[in-house]
């Protein structure tokens, strides 16, 4: 990717996080821990099949790569508002600027 558009993607995104993220922590408790912002989803998700119901909470946060110590990983850590969480999935953008992880309570 062309420097000054990937250069012009870290900027905005930067820009969006410190708006509209919260502080978590990255890797809590381990070697690359790390306060960063992150916007943090928690959204409500409901799914029927055939008369049974089910109810879910999905719990995601949007990162700025250039923000964090380590890569994101599948299995690894982040604290948010008190409660820790482990990384289901790693959705990276295309630009590979920011990610999205989605998220289940530890």
């Amino acid at each position: 990717m062309d420097p000054l558009i990937a250069g012009t993607w870290d900027f905005a995104a930067g820009e969006i996080i410190h708006a509209l993220g919260e502080p978590i922590v990255w890797d809590p408790g381990g070697p690359h821990e790390k306060d960063v912002r992150a916007i943090f989803g928690n959204g409500f998700q409901r799914v029927e099949s055939g008369g049974v119901r089910i109810a879910s909470r999905n719990p995601e946060i949007m990162v700025r790569l250039s923000d964090l110590p380590s890569p994101p990983q599948q299995g690894g850590r982040v604290g948010i508002r008190g409660q820790a969480y482990a990384i289901a999935s790693v959705q990276p953008d295309v630009e590979g600027v920011s990610a999205t992880l989605r998220l289940k309570v530890a």
